[in-house]
């Protein structure tokens, strides 16, 4: 790995984007797996991780644009958790990677069984972690994640609890999440951020820098905008939120990270070159290639003498259906 002067920093560079979000993520990521697998190849990465909120649709499509640009794809989901399923609650982020082929069936099987147990989102529980852990890579997700939430409401008990179940799952294949990116005037970031990394060394859990990206060039940041306007958010929460949720150039999470933490860690460098060693771990655990033994066919649907015309056939019926609906009821 390279090492390079920066800001009077001294850090590594980041080798691959690690929790990022495309076109997949409904309303929530821009960007085409294509479109981000060349800029991923343009930024020097070496890998590139696809994780979108509550399905694996577009994994197969990252996986493609990965390979025709000569790069590792690493494929993964944000999904929603909760300790035990409970009606009528959404669940908290986390992040589940699959390390190779069994890893990816796993992470279908528990995206299946969730769907089963869904209030808005699949929700995946202890129960389907212990089930399915094999082959998966695990991290704790963002500032909407059940550790981070659990910072924010004082409860380092269940904090820690957490934790140590969530190790004893994965074991060394479970990764505390530091993001650094200031999301607000508060401080909820940076205080997450410090109470995180304190937490995981006390119980020698390795952290990762990730950038939680959402779109791939900085200067897209309007036409996200707008997607989110059209979807009906707050556009003041969106821009602190998802302003710098870019795919970062190298090293820009380092020294971001060194910048807004210089003055809670005396280590804040080499801390900083921990957590992307951390990264390449995870990296390395990933398999190569590991969907190419697989064949890509559609369904086999009854009656059809071929499958494809009949979807595309059904397709274009249901789109007509929903023409004659919109104007007879919406106009």
């Amino acid at each position: 790995m390279f090492k390079v002067s920066m800001m009077d920093y001294l850090v590594r560079y980041q080798m691959f984007d690690l929790h990022r979000h495309d076109m997949f993520s409904i309303f929530d990521g821009f960007g085409k797996p294509s479109e981000l697998a060349a800029l991923a190849k343009e930024l020097g990465y070496e890998s590139l991780c696809t994780t979108n909120h509550g399905n694996t649709n577009g994994l197969i499509q990252t996986y493609k644009a990965c390979k025709a640009e000569g790069i590792k794809a690493i494929l993964g989901c944000e999904g929603y958790f909760l300790p035990k399923w409970k009606e009528k609650t959404r669940g908290y982020h986390l992040i589940l990677v699959a390390k190779n082929l069994e890893g990816y069936k796993n992470l279908n099987r528990i995206q299946f069984e969730g769907e089963k147990q869904k209030y808005y989102n699949p929700i995946w529980d202890f129960k389907l972690l212990e089930k399915y852990h094999d082959g998966l890579i695990c991290t704790s997700a963002c500032v909407a994640g059940y550790l981070s939430q659990c910072i924010l409401k004082g409860e380092e008990d269940k904090a820690i609890k957490f934790l140590k179940k969530m190790k004893s799952i994965f074991g060394d294949d479970f990764y505390v999440e530091i993001q650094p990116y200031k999301i607000d005037d508060e401080g909820t970031q940076e205080k997450v951020n410090v109470k995180s990394i304190d937490l995981a060394r006390k119980l020698n859990i390795k952290c990762i820098l990730t950038s939680d990206s959402h779109r791939g060039r900085e200067e897209d940041f309007d036409t996200y905008l707008k997607m989110h306007e059209i979807s009906g958010h707050d556009l003041k929460w969106v821009e602190d939120t998802y302003k710098e949720r870019y795919m970062p150039k190298p090293p820009e999470m380092a020294v971001r990270f060194c910048k807004m933490h210089r003055g809670d860690f005396k280590d804040v460098r080499n801390l900083a070159n921990e957590m992307y060693d951390a990264l390449d771990e995870i990296e390395d655990k990933c398999e190569l290639n590991y969907l190419d033994s697989l064949e890509e066919i559609l369904p086999k649907l009854d009656g059809a003498k071929d499958s494809y015309k009949t979807l595309v056939e059904h397709v274009k019926n249901g789109l007509k259906f929903r023409g004659k609906y919109n104007k007879k009821y919406i106009a």
